[in-house]
Parts: C-alpha cells; sequence; structure tokens
C-alpha cells in the first residue's frame, strides 16, 4: 500500500508538471544565499520564476524551503524595468506524508516589489498576505481519494486547526519565531518536527515533562482519554492548552492533522517570520 501513494505522488507531480508547461519560465531570480535542506544538498533560500503565458500574461511564482509546501503566485506590472510590482492573488499547497497527499489552492492578496541595482535583486514585501478561501482541493488518506466540494471544506478545516494550534506554540514562549527545517536538526539542535510534538503530544516522545506532578492522574477521576492506540492525560490537556484546542488533543484530531499535514504546518509556522523578516534580507541573482 505504501508503494501506490509513491505512484499517486508521481503522477499528480506529473500532470501538475503538463499543466504548467504552457507558461515559459522568463526569468529567474535565485537567492546568492543557500540554505542546507539534506545531509549533502542546500537549496536557495527562495526563488521567484517570471513566466510569460502564450497569450502574452505575465505572472510571477515565488517558493523558498521556509515555507515549503507554498507556492505564492499572482501577476507581474512593468516585467522588464528595474522596478516591477508582483501582486500575489494565489497560495497553492502541496503537502506529502507517509499516509498520503494534500493539493489545494487558497486566495490570497499581497504585494511585493522587486528592484534590481547593479545585477542584484532585492525584494520589498508589502502587508503580511491575507488568506481567503480555498479554491480547489484534492486530498489522498491511504486508498481513500477526497474531492470537489468535500474536500475544498476539509482543507478549509484543516488550515483553521493548523493557524489555531501554531498560534498557541508561538504563544508558549518556548519556541523560536522561525525554524530552518521541518524534520532536520537545526541552528537549536532540535527540528520543528520534534519540538512541537514535545508541547502537543509528549505521549508519543516519552517526554520526562508528564512526570511533573501537576500532570499525574487525580485518585479518584479518570487520568487518560483513550484514542486508538493513545491514551492521552487528560490533566496536562487540561493544565497546558486553552479551550478551544483540548477537544482538538483529547480526540486525536491534533495528531491526526500533525500526521497527515506536516509540512503545511511547518510552512504556516513559518510564514509570518518569512514574510517580515527573512524575505526582505535577500539578494537575489538572475539565473
Amino acid at each position: 500500500m505504501k508503494h501506490s501513494h509513491y505512484v499517486y505522488t508521481i503522477v499528480f507531480l506529473l500532470l501538475g508538471t503538463l499543466f504548467f508547461s504552457c507558461k515559459t519560465v522568463q526569468t529567474q531570480l535565485t537567492a546568492d544565499s543557500r540554505l542546507k535542506a539534506a545531509v549533502n544538498y542546500a537549496s536557495p533560500e527562495a526563488t521567484l520564476k517570471i513566466l510569460s503565458a502564450k497569450d502574452g500574461t505575465i505572472t510571477a511564482e515565488l517558493t523558498s524551503p521556509y515555507i515549503s509546501a507554498f507556492t505564492l503566485r499572482g501577476t507581474v506590472s512593468n516585467p522588464d524595468e528595474k522596478t516591477m510590482q508582483i501582486v500575489l492573488n494565489e497560495c497553492s499547497i502541496w503537502s506529502h506524508t507517509g499516509t498520503g497527499w494534500i493539493s489545494g489552492t487558497s486566495e490570497i492578496y499581497g504585494i511585493i516589489r522587486v528592484t534590481e541595482s547593479n545585477g542584484i535583486y532585492r525584494i520589498e514585501a508589502g502587508d503580511i498576505p491575507e488568506f481567503s478561501e480555498v479554491k480547489k482541493a484534492k486530498i489522498r488518506y491511504s486508498s481513500n481519494l477526497i474531492t470537489g466540494s468535500k474536500a475544498v471544506l476539509q482543507l478549509e478545516w484543516q488550515l483553521e486547526r493548523i493557524r489555531s494550534v501554531n498560534e498557541f506554540l508561538k504563544q508558549t514562549g518556548k519556541l523560536p519565531d522561525y525554524f530552518s527545517h521541518s524534520w532536520m536538526f537545526d541552528r537549536y539542535d532540535e527540528s520543528y518536527q520534534k519540538k512541537i510534538k514535545d508541547i502537543l503530544m509528549p505521549e508519543l516522545t516519552m517526554h520526562p515533562v508528564l512526570k511533573n506532578n501537576e500532570f499525574k492522574p487525580v485518585p479518584g477521576s479518570p487520568g487518560y482519554i483513550i484514542t486508538e492506540d493513545t491514551a492521552w492525560n487528560i490533566r496536562y490537556t487540561e493544565t497546558v492548552f486553552p479551550q478551544h484546542l483540548k477537544p482538538l488533543r483529547n480526540t486525536g484530531v491534533m495528531r491526526k492533522d500533525f500526521e497527515e499535514a506536516f509540512p503545511i504546518m511547518f510552512s504556516d509556522y513559518n510564514f509570518v517570520y518569512f514574510w517580515t523578516k527573512k524575505l526582505g534580507s535577500l539578494s537575489f541573482i538572475k539565473k
């Protein structure tokens, strides 16, 4: 069954390649700094592609390993000038895990300005983009493929939950404002994946925090809620989490989101940092 996931993923990517092949890369701007993405591989910290369609329409695609599940797309004004403006109107979402994949498109609104001086390009980001409704979605969990309005609604709900969880994580004061990698150890010697798992689901990592007296079951009251193969510590939920997130943890929905949409969680967590701090600090060169 696991092999079928990869087959579906490859087919989906090929279809996506065919769909976008009607556009030609007119200009590719690549950040001259690189981020180590694997043991023996480093990728540019961001890439901006200017694309031309057969009808003359000029569009742009912005990607970065900091927001690896997102591709930001928009229309370009003054593409041949030293300063061009890009109005972002779409965010493509792509996430693949061992349990399946998620593909979707969300409306956004944001503006960036690209300036060139002596062959070096800089990007000035406007206000943080506003994410609107999901327009399209396809979701595969194991052998189950979800499409149409059901997939759109399911992805919208999942994105809302993910944003709520990331907002809570940032408010704990235990995490940095961004992580370099989703699963690799970074400058803090801990990956985003491990760090948030320790906070959200210490039962799965056997984190020693659960040995604290404040989280031990109270005699005469149920200490755990069992969902599938996990026993959730009730006192940990009640003590650590805000009211609106308690049901998500106790029912296993939080774990399900983590396992099914982890790349999206990582990208959403990093998005504000990438937009407000990282993007404007990068120097781009034409490839």
